[in-house]
């Protein structure tokens, strides 16, 4: 829609900002915000048509995030206790601690729920129909 042109350009600066932070920090926290605030954009953004089935898909696209946004803090907070830092480094990459592997693992369940990688694709379809 032509009045939502605004909106739709700004909303979408936002969301490459929030990418920006994320890749280019190396501490947990700052990835952490970079990707909300992002995924908080894409959220607005998918809503943004205003019908019941936009609405539908971001509420849906929102409540699988979150528990991928769980998994990640719950990886840092694994990380935080195995290392001290939260700062991801030399220390970080040559440390062959279980946990560690765990939280990687959970990050990595938070990387597939973003990409809609298998089996956590089943907001996918929904939220490309309905943006």
């Amino acid at each position: 829609k032509e009045e939502n042109q605004g909106e739709f350009y700004s909303l979408f600066l936002f969301m490459v900002a929030g990418l920006l932070l994320m890749v280019s920090s190396s501490n947990l926290i700052l990835i952490f915000i970079g990707l909300e605030s992002s995924s908080l954009a894409l959220y607005t953004l998918i809503a943004m048509r205003g019908s019941n089935n936009a609405i539908s898909s971001a509420i849906k696209y929102f409540s699988v995030a979150a528990v991928g946004s769980g998994f990640f803090v719950m990886a840092s907070a694994l990380i935080y206790i195995r290392t001290g830092t939260l700062d991801l480094g030399l220390k970080l990459a040559l440390d062959k601690d279980p946990m560690l592997l765990g939280a990687g693992v959970m990050i990595f369940v938070l990387c597939a729920i973003k990409l809609s990688l298998a089996p956590f694709h089943f907001w996918l379809k929904d939220v490309y129909s309905s943006a």
